[in-house]
């Protein structure tokens, strides 16, 4: 009977650990997640005008479907700007 109960306590005990060990790791993807943003921003935005000056001496379409898809990811990646800027405000009585 006491093999039992130790049993059942160390699978409590690992489902703790293994939780704590989710929520760290959840807490260090998020703070991550801010660093991925704003390096992708300053490539992107680094990026975007190469290929402008590339396109603008080549007028290859490839290079210009390029543009449009790095544009659209700046473009994105302003969005995602927005939304972690407007998640950090404190909640209010409309969105709390």
């Amino acid at each position: 009977m006491c093999s039992g109960v130790y049993h059942q306590l160390a699978i409590k005990e690992i489902v703790l650990w293994c939780l704590l060990h989710f929520f760290l790791l959840l807490i260090k993807l998020i703070v991550a997640a801010a660093k991925m943003f704003w390096t992708a921003l300053l490539s992107n935005s680094i990026v975007l005008p190469l290929k402008v000056a590339v396109w603008y001496h080549s007028h290859s379409h490839v290079i210009f479907a390029e543009i449009a898809h790095s544009d659209a990811d700046l473009m994105n990646q302003s969005l995602l700007g927005v939304g972690l800027h407007r998640s950090k405000k404190a909640p209010n009585a409309s969105h709390p």
